[in-house]
């Protein structure tokens, strides 16, 4: 089974599984983002927001393990996150949990968590200058 993973990779083919009209819902690690098929299998799942119920149409497919850490994107590893909630997984260490019933839900970070460094720059502010300089 090894060797033909192996080939498989080397030729760049990737499994996917695909709903009844042959669109692709479980798509590996060949696309980062979640196709129509599988934003409308999440819309159909989800039903909005899985932190605060949003409306779909206000949500972005989030990938529960990050696609740069080889999360696959597939509806399994995709929920639906308002860009509020979404800010407060990436920014504010908040968490996708899947419940025994299958649900999924945000869940707020454990006490004396601290939230990851952030990304963007921040300009420290500086006071002006009292004096100009006379050149």
């Amino acid at each position: 089974m090894a060797v033909f993973r192996d080939m498989a990779c080397q030729g760049k083919i990737v499994p996917s599984v695909f709903d009844t009209r042959g669109q692709p819902l479980w798509v590996g690690m060949s696309k980062r983002l979640a196709t129509r098929a599988q934003r409308l299998a999440l819309i159909a799942r989800d039903r909005g927001c899985v932190g605060c119920g949003a409306d779909p149409a206000w949500c972005q497919a989030h990938h529960i393990v990050p696609w740069e850490a080889d999360g696959p994107t597939d509806i399994d590893n995709l929920v639906l996150l308002c860009s509020r909630c979404h800010h407060q997984v990436h920014d504010d260490g908040w968490r996708v949990q899947q419940s025994p019933d299958g649900k999924r839900r945000l869940r707020p970070p454990a006490k004396g968590h601290r939230p990851p460094p952030s990304n963007k720059i921040r300009r420290r502010r500086t006071a002006k200058p009292k004096t100009k300089l006379l050149l």
